[in-house]
């Protein structure tokens, strides 16, 4: 069964974004990383091809990955600012702006994700330490989930003989099925693999939330918190709860989860 250790990094591998959005709302996502508000996929790909595409991409470190004469304008989005990798399938749904022509942006969002990329990378060079990989799968509906199972943990195995660093996976799979009672089934795959089976319908939208809570919990006790970060949090949610204006002090306290957690259109 999945073996639990202190995680000192979560590495988010997308497939879109829910996975970022999920580690904000928990105050898990500690930082900005190159997968947050991307989407893996293409309507034309299928099965675990998601999962591996991102696999393969840490796997050749990031080569080509963000090479400016391969993104053209998505074509199957209406929006006029989301740009597709045609080498790589990435969308990048966040990171342009219709205001602003792609030609004279392009380059600040390449060393962004630059940057991103990097800090990934050194996470998962660095020998034996405990990384937890999270990816949200919202694409393998026409498929069983023995199947996906199957191919995200084999995937993930030869993927874990590329990097130093000591790797755990949590792979959630969106059944797409209208479950009201029960939509979040936790399943310790092995002893690197946690397989979550969940709905995200409208239906079953309050219960969704209700056991996210029970999984932020697996994962807030796994993960390594400095203790100097901890007195941080304690001091600032002390001094900003003094202040004696409610709005201001709603305004400090967004200030400061943007600060620790990053937002969907953070620089870094």
């Amino acid at each position: 069964m999945f073996e639990r250790k202190k995680f000192k990094n979560i590495i988010n591998l997308g497939d879109h974004c829910s996975s970022a959005f999920l580690l904000t709302f928990f105050k898990l996502r500690k930082n900005s990383q190159p997968f947050d508000w991307i989407i893996a996929y293409t309507p034309e790909s299928k099965g675990a091809e998601h999962f591996s595409r991102v696999l393969n991409i840490l796997i050749n470190r990031f080569d080509g990955f963000f090479e400016k004469e391969d993104f053209v304008l998505d074509e199957n989005n209406s929006d006029k600012f989301h740009y597709l990798n045609k080498r790589t399938g990435f969308v990048f749904m966040h990171d342009f702006s219709i205001d602003k022509p792609f030609e004279n942006f392009f380059e600040k969002v390449k060393e962004k994700y630059i940057k991103r990329s990097k800090r990934v990378l050194k996470f998962l060079d660095s020998r034996g330490c405990k990384n937890l990989l999270l990816f949200c799968d919202n694409n393998n509906r026409n498929f069983g989930i023995d199947e996906v199972k199957k191919n995200a943990v084999s995937a993930f195995e030869d993927f874990k003989k590329h990097f130093d660093s000591d790797l755990s996976l949590v792979y959630f799979f969106d059944n797409h099925q209208e479950y009201f009672f029960e939509c979040f089934e936790v399943q310790e795959v092995s002893k690197d693999v946690i397989f979550v089976n969940y709905s995200q319908n409208l239906n079953s939208f309050i219960k969704f939330y209700s056991r996210y809570y029970s999984l932020k919990n697996f994962l807030d006790s796994y993960i390594k918190n400095s203790k100097i970060q901890s007195i941080v949090t304690i001091l600032t949610t002390y001094i900003i709860n003094i202040v004696p204006f409610k709005k201001m002090r709603r305004n400090l306290r967004n200030k400061y989860r943007r600060i620790r957690f990053g937002i969907m259109h953070e620089e870094c």
